[in-house]
């Protein structure tokens, strides 16, 4: 096995789901996908190609972060991964040489008022 490097941080995975309310009505709401936090490994995204792609469709005041974490299933898009109090969207998760043996989700900080504060 590849190593992937020190996963000194834990974050959650964290997913929509339709949760009912006390109206009746469904509202999407975060759950934690996999019930526990997960290790990791974050740092600032580096590469070109990705990174100039991505800013030339973008703003350039995001802040890109790489999160290496264990290879798991369904992690993708839709995806927000929380380390402390700091949410990230995930804009691509990446499985080098499709090994399943890591993924690097490339994200950025979810900005406050931008979608729903939950």
């Amino acid at each position: 096995m590849q190593k992937i490097g020190t996963l000194d941080k834990r974050v959650h995975l964290l997913g929509y789901k339709d949760v009912k309310n006390d109206n009746g009505f469904y509202e999407q709401q975060f759950v934690d996908l996999v019930g526990h936090p997960v290790y990791a490994r974050i740092e600032p995204a580096r590469g070109k190609s990705f990174y100039e792609q991505y800013e030339a469709n973008k703003d350039a005041s995001t802040y890109m972060l790489k999160i290496t974490i264990r290879y798991r299933k369904g992690i993708d898009e839709n995806t927000v991964v929380q380390y402390g109090d700091n949410l990230y969207n995930v804009i691509t998760a990446i499985d080098p040489y499709m090994r399943h043996e890591k993924l690097e989700l490339m994200v950025n900080q979810r900005k406050r008022g931008a979608d729903d504060d939950d």
